[in-house]
């Protein structure tokens, strides 16, 4: 077979490649499951309509999955893996919860596949406790997983109560790790959302050295200027001039123009009030928000806008933040 691949041109490294015969390529690739899985997505995406038709396919997948289990681990059965939370998501199912504390842990190629099974779950207690707890063990040790929490956490309809605070005071005490750009990035993402503007603006300048050499999260930094107190924003402007942070500068400018603005202009507007009720609302659009709303010029402007806003947002967190504000 290397002999009649090099003919027309195929080198093949033979110390990585394996040659398998049908039977074993049928269990290498999991072509049966597979085609179940692809049976019942297409089902799900384009022909069930009725609860009943869902309940079927529901009944499947559970079944599928139970066999799939108790399957001896081999070749491709990962993707086969994230294939069942891709479909248990659709179906809304929390089946597979009892099973994400082990797959975070031990199958770090998975977790994009939980991260979007539980965006598509939504918030509860227990999930929320499972990915705290991956946070602040040793298995989340890189920055794309740590990113990928945080952007969890700050998209998920969290209630204020006690699980909110459980969240705030569980990345300050991961603060310690952040000291990359992407670490850095993701804390103060879940901190703008749910802490107050001290923690925020004391998280910010006491992490300065996390993101005063990138671009980018000098840029993130920064976008939080409109939130914060006095203090804190003077601060932040020293640090940005004396640090030459010439590109994310334009964060403040922008800003500062939007603080002096008596009237909203049609794009602007659009942005701030346009939504997708299958997304949740972008918490760069909520900033701009806030920013106006605490500090922009015209106080008529900044109750309509106060007015607007309250009527499209869903998530509890934002929606008592604009409540709070004094116009």
């Amino acid at each position: 077979m290397d002999q009649r691949l090099a003919a027309i041109g195929v080198r093949l490294n033979t110390a990585k490649t394996e040659i398998l015969d049908q039977a074993e390529a049928i269990a290498y690739f999991w072509i049966n499951m597979n085609m179940v899985q692809t049976v019942l997505t297409n089902s799900l995406k384009n022909g069930a309509q009725t609860p009943s038709s869902i309940r079927r396919i529901y009944t499947r997948a559970a079944s599928e999955f139970s066999k799939f289990r108790f399957s001896t681990p081999q070749g491709q059965w990962e993707k086969v893996y994230k294939r069942f939370f891709t479909l248990f998501g659709h179906l809304n199912s929390d089946d597979l919860v009892s099973y994400v504390s082990s797959v975070l842990r031990d199958h770090p190629g998975m977790r994009d596949s939980i991260f979007r099974y539980y965006e598509k779950l939504g918030f509860s207690t227990l999930r929320l406790q499972q990915i705290l707890d991956f946070m602040c063990s040793g298995y989340c040790c890189d920055d794309c997983a740590w990113f990928a929490c945080c952007k969890l956490l700050t998209d998920w309809e969290v209630p204020l109560g006690p699980s909110t605070q459980e969240i705030v005071s569980a990345i300050q005490k991961g603060i310690q790790q952040a000291t990359t750009p992407a670490r850095f990035a993701g804390a103060l993402w879940v901190l703008a959302k749910y802490a107050d503007e001290k923690i925020l603006g004391s998280f910010i300048l006491s992490k300065r050295t996390s993101w005063n050499y990138s671009i980018w999260a000098a840029r993130q930094a920064l976008s939080c200027y409109g939130i914060l107190s006095s203090t804190h924003r003077q601060q932040l402007r020293s640090i940005a001039i004396s640090e030459g942070l010439s590109e994310s500068l334009s964060v403040l400018t922008n800003l500062s123009e939007i603080e002096k603005l008596d009237k909203l202009d049609t794009q602007l507007k659009g942005y701030l009030l346009q939504t997708n009720m299958n997304y949740p609302y972008p918490l760069p659009k909520f900033l701009i928000g806030l920013t106006i709303l605490h500090r922009g010029a015209n106080k008529q402007m900044r109750l309509s806008l106060k007015h607007q806003l309250l009527k499209i947002l869903k998530d509890p967190i934002y929606t008592i933040r604009v409540q709070d504000i004094t116009i």
